[in-house]
């Protein structure tokens, strides 16, 4: 009797320590919603995606309009400069769905300003490899 007892218990503890280990990690790994930069956590990720959303739109729901971006190997004040766009900029909000990878929106841009804000303040540290459906061409490809 006192074995099955011992038993009950002792599995009443192990499932309540694997629940409570899979809510952590979920928890952990969950997307939020989207942030000011001075929220985000990791500033220095390596990938990103590049949206022309209204704001609050779950960016995981929709296409990003740059995306296959990662950052270029600079120098700091070079990336601290492009970085320094989204400081105090309400034009931008971000999700950071891990310490690797942000998404980044302009709330309500047109394609137009959000590729001024690429080619003009961004293209130095983040690259993208695609526009929509398009591959965007490297500057040596454009000499040839």
């Amino acid at each position: 009797m006192k074995l099955s007892t011992v038993s009950v218990a002792l599995g009443a503890l192990v499932a309540g320590a694997t629940f409570t280990s899979a809510v952590a990690l979920e928890a952990a790994t969950a997307v939020k919603e989207s942030v000011s930069w001075s929220e985000v956590k990791n500033h220095h990720a390596k990938h990103w995606k590049i949206f022309a959303q209204p704001r609050g739109t779950d960016l995981l729901t929709v296409k990003p309009l740059y995306h296959g971006c990662k950052t270029l190997d600079v120098t700091a004040e070079v990336r601290d400069e492009v970085l320094k766009t989204f400081q105090n900029n309400k034009d931008f909000e971000f999700v950071q769905t891990d310490k690797n990878h942000i998404l980044a929106n302009c709330i309500n841009c047109s394609e137009p300003i959000l590729g001024n804000y690429y080619y003009t303040k961004l293209s130095s540290y983040i690259d993208c490899t695609y526009y929509g459906d398009k591959k965007l061409p490297k500057g040596d490809e454009d000499d040839a």
